[in-house]
Formats: C-alpha cells, structure tokens, sequence
C-alpha cells in the first residue's frame, strides 16, 4: 500500500523479463538497503554482471506480518560495453614532412571498432583526451598518414581503438620525427 514501512525487501535480476511464473528462477541480489517509510526513494546499484548485456530487475517488498507483495514494476538496464583492446603493433615511418602510421586490429575487439589518434609536439597520454592533442585522425581504417608536418620537429601520436559508445581503449603512444629527404633515408620506429 502507500502507508507504512516493509520490514524487508527481495529484488531479483534476470536476462528475461520477470514474471510470477519465472520468479524463482531469477537471482537474488544481496546487500539492499533498509525499507524506509512508504514514498522515500532508495537506490541500489548492481554489481559483477556481464558488459553489454540487458538485465531486467523487480522487487517484492515484506511487512511486518510476513505479507509479501506483488513484483514490483519491472525495470530494465543494459551495462556498458566494455571497451576493445589496444591496437597492436604500432609502426611509425618518417619522410619528408610526412609520418605515416601502421597498426594492427586489436585482438579482443568487434567489428565495429573505430580508432583516433591524437597528435602533439609535447607528449602522447595514455587516456583519451583532448587536453594539449590534437584530434588528427578518426577513421575505421588501421593506418594513417599525417602529412604537411614540419620537418625536424618530433610528433607524438596516441592511438585509441574505441566504440561509438564512447568506450576508449588505453592509448598506445609512439613517436615519430619527419625529416627531409635530401638529410636522410626514412625512418621506422616501433611502439
């Protein structure tokens, strides 16, 4: 009812909607809070479920005589994607004016990863981020070509592979400095 406290609460999670029928087939959640009076809102936050993945949650509420109540409204939440690795095998080949970037998929992404690579004179960062980079290249494709660079000037490249989800992998930093031709043969470095 809307008057009165419970003496106790029983939420449970499952992948399914929950209903009366599967009621006991779903997985009680421990650790909630004290009832408190009747209209109070309370929270509650889930852990150690599975990334990506849709949970459906609902709550009985005892009294003090041992009545139970029906389920609750039924709630639904997706947890958030997990983000794919970092890319592998990063290569940076230096030319005049010109470093060109190679990597390879990470292992442990899905077809739809995407990569942005941060560009600065100063340093790379491992945690995607804007501050002091600049965002040089975002594309679906495992290379990138900078061009238009001065000469001489070393470049440090942070590469992400990341979902449109927003959830980046840690950064893999390399460098790289063009020079000009004329000065010297291109130069290979490896991150």
């Amino acid at each position: 009812g809307a008057t009165g406290t419970a003496t106790s609460y029983q939420m449970r999670w499952y992948v399914l909607p929950i209903t009366d029928s599967n009621w006991n087939n779903t997985f009680v959640l421990t650790g909630l809070p004290v009832p408190s009076v009747s209209g109070t809102t309370q929270t509650y936050t889930a852990i150690g479920l599975t990334a990506n993945t849709t949970y459906y949650f609902a709550l009985k509420a005892t009294d003090e005589n041992s009545n139970v109540s029906a389920i609750s409204n039924i709630i639904s939440a997706k947890t958030k994607r997990q983000p794919p690795g970092q890319v592998n095998s990063a290569t940076a080949n230096s030319s005049d004016k010109t470093v060109s970037l190679n990597w390879s998929i990470p292992t442990s992404a899905d077809s739809d990863v995407k990569y942005a690579i941060l560009r600065s004179t100063s340093s790379g960062t491992s945690a995607y981020t804007l501050t002091n980079q600049t965002l040089a290249h975002d594309n679906t494709t495992p290379s990138f070509s900078d061009s238009n660079l001065t000469n001489d000037t070393t470049y440090y490249y942070s590469l992400f592979a990341y979902y449109d989800s927003g959830d980046y992998s840690p950064g893999v930093i390399i460098s790289a400095k063009p020079v000009a031709l004329s000065s010297a043969s291109p130069v290979v470095t490896t991150g």
